[in-house]
């Protein structure tokens, strides 16, 4: 597994990995575009944070991070493994299986077809009835 860092994550990757090495994405450039009253800032006193804006003939070199499959973090589960996870975790953002529906709901919104998403978004559904 590999992860882009283009901000924070530079500096503060906050997960384990392997290597690590320069990689730039094309057409993307790094601004403080985004408004943090949370990590950044408070609703009286907002910061900006990093995020990335598609700018055409410009590039954003970052850090790629290369996650062991021996982290604690990564997981090569089935999909039907993933599926009954899915159904039942919750954490301090929500449930795991809205992160599910409304990323799938997106992509489909966007034309953006994932087999396995798909997939995962029946069987959660089958799981939970």
């Amino acid at each position: 597994m590999y992860v882009f860092g283009y901000g924070s994550l530079i500096w503060n990757p906050g997960f384990e990995f392997q290597t690590s090495e320069l990689a730039e994405i094309k057409n993307y450039k790094r601004s403080f575009s985004m408004w943090s009253i949370h990590h950044r800032g408070t609703v009286k006193r907002p910061g900006l944070v990093l995020a990335l804006e598609k700018c055409n003939g410009h590039s954003c070199k970052g850090v790629v991070f290369r996650v062991s499959p021996d982290n604690y973090t990564y997981c090569q589960l089935t999909l039907d493994e993933q599926a009954k996870i899915i159904a039942e975790a919750e954490g301090g953002r929500g449930r795991n299986d809205e992160y599910l529906f409304s990323t799938e709901k997106k992509l489909t919104e966007l034309g953006v077809s994932s087999v396995d998403l798909r997939y995962l978004v029946q069987q959660v559904k089958k799981i939970k009835s």
